[in-house]
């Protein structure tokens, strides 16, 4: 998936304008790689500077393969608060009904 529209040449068209994709979208994934990107620079911080009881470095100071391995599943998890889901049954009502769909937190 192109990130940001190529230069127009004699020979090549812009990307996005011929696909109709918005700018707004585009720049989405690139913020969403940007939130994996700090929160996987978070975990690693705590990683390297978690102690235990006794107040001694829980883990060694430099972070191995294998947890940078976990850390980024970890990181990669981690997703913005969404609302609240309505159930199958409502969303079929208002389909059947033809009715909009109904507000979030409503009855």
């Amino acid at each position: 998936m192109a990130t940001e529209p190529r230069i127009v040449a004699a020979s090549r068209l812009p990307v996005m304008e011929i696909a109709g994709v918005p700018h707004e979208l585009i720049r989405w994934t690139a913020r969403r790689s940007d939130q994996i990107a700090a929160s996987l620079s978070e975990r690693e911080h705590e990683y390297v500077t978690a102690v235990d009881d006794d107040g001694g470095l829980r883990f060694l100071p430099v972070v191995s393969d294998r947890a940078r391995v976990r850390l980024n599943r970890i990181a990669r998890m981690l997703r913005a608060v969404s609302c609240r889901t309505l159930g199958v049954w409502s969303m079929r009502r208002s389909w059947c009904t033809g009715s909009p769909r109904p507000a979030v937190g409503g009855s």
